[in-house]
């Protein structure tokens, strides 16, 4: 028997065989892959939405891996007990590293006030957007896991650097249209004088 959650995931019964789950598999991804949605990951007013597809991939993705493995002849049963709060801890980590390691390297104090410093910033946040959406999963889904504690304390820390840097963005946004003000200013002027 095929494991269950795994089997929920790719909406298959547990006597499926390697045929069935690669034809569940197609489907799924067919349907919630984001490149296959150009349209929603160009508009920011979908980003949630573009997020919940991520994560669902990333579940269709560890349930099809973990059930093709089944039919492997180096099958061993503890594969299949895997823990999904791990890849999802592991995924909530890396973009938790993007976000805060890559501003932090790069000296998030030293941004200039041009579209440059912006899309950092932007990037930042995206990252961290994607981070709270693993680690909220972990915490919530898997409560008894041994990553929930940690995702916890880290989602606490996402939520903290996203209120700052939506501050920075705020800021940055501001100054580069006094910046945009006084550049229209100065070219006014000089066609004023001659």
């Amino acid at each position: 028997m095929l494991n269950p959650v795994y089997c929920k995931i790719l909406g298959i019964e547990q006597n499926s065989g390697e045929e069935e789950i690669k034809q569940a598999y197609r489907k799924l991804v067919r349907k919630y892959h984001p490149d296959r949605h150009p349209s929603l990951t160009q508009e920011k007013t979908n980003m949630m939405e573009v997020k919940t597809m991520e994560v669902k991939m990333m579940q269709i993705n560890e349930a099809y891996e973990q059930l093709i493995k089944t039919f492997s002849p180096d099958f061993s049963p503890q594969i299949q007990d895997k823990d999904l709060s791990y890849t999802y801890y592991k995924q909530g980590f890396i973009s938790y590293s993007e976000g805060a390691g890559g501003m932090l390297a790069r000296g998030y104090l030293k941004l200039t006030p041009d579209l440059d410093g912006l899309n950092r910033v932007k990037k930042a946040l995206s990252s961290f957007y994607r981070a709270h959406s693993y680690f909220q999963r972990v915490v919530k889904e898997y409560p008894a896991s041994i990553w929930a504690s940690d995702a916890s304390y880290r989602l606490r820390r996402v939520e903290r650097f996203c209120d700052v840097y939506n501050q920075i963005e705020i800021n940055l946004q501001r100054k580069i249209s006094e910046k945009k003000q006084e550049e229209e200013e100065k070219k006014k002027k000089t066609l004023v004088i001659f």
